[in-house]
């Protein structure tokens, strides 16, 4: 397939209709996400057909390949959303019932560990709105509070459907951070081992001493 049959492949797809079926569909499968992140997933999918196609990768059937890499990818915020949740239920019982936690020491130290953790992989985020995001949301949970869009939006500056899709999406950077380490799930994450003390700072104490 050429570039020009390349791009008339899309701008059938778009006289045909194909694309808002297509995106019906996504939506019907995927309807608990926000209607901006199945688009832009869409629009991701296009972008990685191109990027294939670029580097010669044979295309035959576009809105089968189209459908097959956005949904892909939604699956991946979706499963991010869904360990979200599990997480924001768990505020919330924390909030219901704050005496079965008040006394948790050990608990609260492993969200202080998990949050100290999740802290050092934010640089390798690649968009500074997400990067707020995933902060101010720790910054709640330490204080065993959850922020709904709304609350989470007032404080980031955008409309609540904005903050929740950079939730989303943020959850979705974060997770194959987290995967590279070995961690798959939120238990995963409270029950990881003590990181390491800072070395550079033992280095410091020691060379003052001397």
């Amino acid at each position: 397939m050429t570039d020009d049959e390349l791009d008339r492949a899309f701008l059938v797809l778009a006289e045909t209709g194909e694309d808002d079926r297509i995106l019906r569909g996504m939506r019907t499968r995927y309807s608990r996400l926000p209607r901006a992140v199945v688009v832009e997933a869409y629009k991701d999918a296009t972008v990685e057909v191109v990027r294939r196609h670029k580097r010669g990768q044979t295309i035959t059937n576009l809105a089968g390949l189209l459908t097959t890499i956005a949904r892909r990818k939604l699956a991946v915020v979706w499963q991010a959303a869904q360990e979200e949740e599990e997480a924001q239920q768990l505020l919330r019982l924390q909030a219901q019932h704050p005496e079965a936690w008040e006394h948790d020491e050990d608990r609260q130290a492993k969200v202080e560990r998990a949050a100290r953790f999740v802290r050092s992989l934010l640089p390798r985020l690649d968009n500074e709105n997400y990067r707020r995001t995933l902060a101010t949301m720790l910054d709640a949970a330490q204080a065993g509070m959850q922020l709904e869009n709304k609350e989470l939006g007032d404080i980031l500056g955008c409309s609540p459907n904005t903050a929740g899709m950079w939730k989303l999406r943020s959850f979705q950077r974060l997770r194959p951070l987290l995967e590279e380490t070995g961690i798959v799930t939120l238990e995963d994450l409270l029950e990881m081992y003590p990181l390491p003390e800072d070395d550079e700072d033992d280095e410091y104490e020691e060379t003052d001493d001397d």
